[in-house]
C-alpha cells in the first residue's frame, strides 16, 4: 500500500507501540497484515493523484461501487501517469 503521509507509514511500520489516537488502529491493521506479503511505503503526493480523485469522487457517489474487473479507464490511465511520477521523483 502507497501513501502519501510519511507519518502514517511510520504508524504502520515501527513496530513500537504508538500512544497516538491512531496507535490501537495501527496495531490492528498490523495484526490483520503481517501474515499476508506487501508492505506500506510512502510515495510523494505528486506520484499519488489516482488515490485523489478516487477521494473526490466518493463524494459525489450516492451509492457504494465496487470494480470486480477492472476500475474505470480515467482511473487505469491516470494509475499510469502515476507510475511515471513515482519514478521520476525517486
Amino acid at each position: 500500500m502507497a501513501t502519501d503521509c510519511l507519518q502514517l507509514v511510520r504508524l504502520l511500520t515501527e513496530q513500537s507501540y504508538s500512544r497516538s489516537e491512531l496507535g490501537v488502529v495501527c496495531r490492528n491493521i498490523r495484526r490483520l497484515v503481517e501474515d499476508r506479503r506487501g508492505s506500506f511505503s510512502h510515495t510523494y503526493k505528486e506520484a499519488n493523484e489516482a488515490a485523489h480523485i478516487m477521494a473526490h469522487a466518493r463524494t459525489r457517489w450516492d451509492e457504494r461501487i465496487v470494480w470486480l474487473d477492472r476500475p474505470p479507464i480515467y482511473l487505469v490511465d491516470r494509475i499510469k501517469l502515476d507510475d511515471v511520477a513515482a519514478n521520476s521523483v525517486q
